[in-house]
């Protein structure tokens, strides 16, 4: 029978010393405001004891604060992209790009085998991801493991956050560049991703840039509408196939109301990415010796970002 250690992150970071006082076969490492289904941890545990070379299990964390403007498209960037992105990583190379800081179940012996969580690390959970594959442990996902959760409500709350994410994301990935001869197939495409993401993004800025000038100096913007409308076609698509394929699951959250909001997911929310991941790549070679990130904006409680 397994035994089971629930760690529970707090303000300050979480405990770095969990693997000293437990002798549990598994270590759940959880946010103190999130609230999880009640199979969810069975659900977790069946998919470390079905694959035994996975480290770690994380679940799908769902927006539960969706009052304000601000919290419903967060909503949908968890109910499609996140969600989606993650199941595609799995099916694909076996792996995921990171697991989630909210909710992860990890193997007692595979945290043993990195001596735990990097207190330098920006971001724990993306670090302790590619320090677990270093270590030939794989990292899963378990859709089905729902955690509900608190986000940021205000501009202020979210940009700190995301910021963070995007800080921690380019610290791993430059940290890891490094070990390309060492990585799996899997490890390899994901690292793939991420570098096309960031290339992406790098584009569109440069992109952005050059359509600011030729209206200043031309007056003329040269947007494709018919590029326009078949982007927005194909993110309706992705919307309805995350309805189809939670549709018995998380319907109660999935209102039809929210399918207005896509207009401005598509041709606006997503845009933070280029704010946020120019600051990371401007404070990447910071070398700080502790990170800790203090209070957060959670949906107006206090609580880990």
């Amino acid at each position: 029978m397994y035994s089971l250690y629930a760690l529970l992150k707090v303000v300050s970071g979480i405990s770095l010393h969990p693997l000293s006082t437990s002798r549990a076969d598994y270590i759940l490492c959880v946010d103190a405001d999130a609230i999880f289904d009640q199979q969810c941890l069975q659900l977790m545990v069946q998919f470390l004891e079905n694959n035994q070379d996975c480290g770690a299990v994380t679940g799908r964390p769902l927006v539960k604060n969706t009052t304000t403007a601000l919290g419903k498209l967060q909503y949908l960037e968890y109910f499609m992209n996140i969600d989606f992105i993650k199941r595609a990583q799995f099916l694909l190379t076996q792996r995921i790009l990171t697991v989630s800081g909210v909710l992860t179940l990890f193997r007692r012996k595979a945290l043993v085998d990195v001596a735990g969580w990097n207190p330098a690390a920006m971001t724990e959970d993306i670090d302790i991801t590619w320090r677990l594959y270093r270590q030939k442990w794989a990292c899963g996902y378990e859709p089905r493991a729902l955690c509900h959760i608190l986000v940021p409500e205000s501009i202020l709350g979210f940009l700190k956050q995301r910021t963070r994410w995007a800080r921690g994301g380019a610290e791993v990935f430059y940290n890891r560049i490094k070990y390309l001869h060492e990585m799996s197939w899997g490890e390899w495409l994901l690292t793939l991703d991420i570098m096309f993401s960031y290339g992406w993004l790098f584009l569109l800025s440069f992109s952005l840039i050059r359509f600011v000038f030729q209206y200043v100096f031309d007056h003329h913007l040269g947007l494709r509408l018919d590029i326009i409308i078949l982007y927005f076609g194909l993110t309706l698509l992705f919307y309805l196939a995350a309805r189809i394929l939670n549709f018995r699951r998380l319907l109660i959250n999935s209102s039809v109301r929210r399918f207005l909001l896509l207009p401005i997911y598509f041709y606006l929310y997503w845009s933070y990415n280029l704010v946020v991941t120019f600051i990371a790549f401007y404070h990447l070679f910071d070398r700080a010796q502790y990170a800790a990130w203090g209070d957060s904006d959670r949906g107006g409680v206090h609580g880990d970002g």
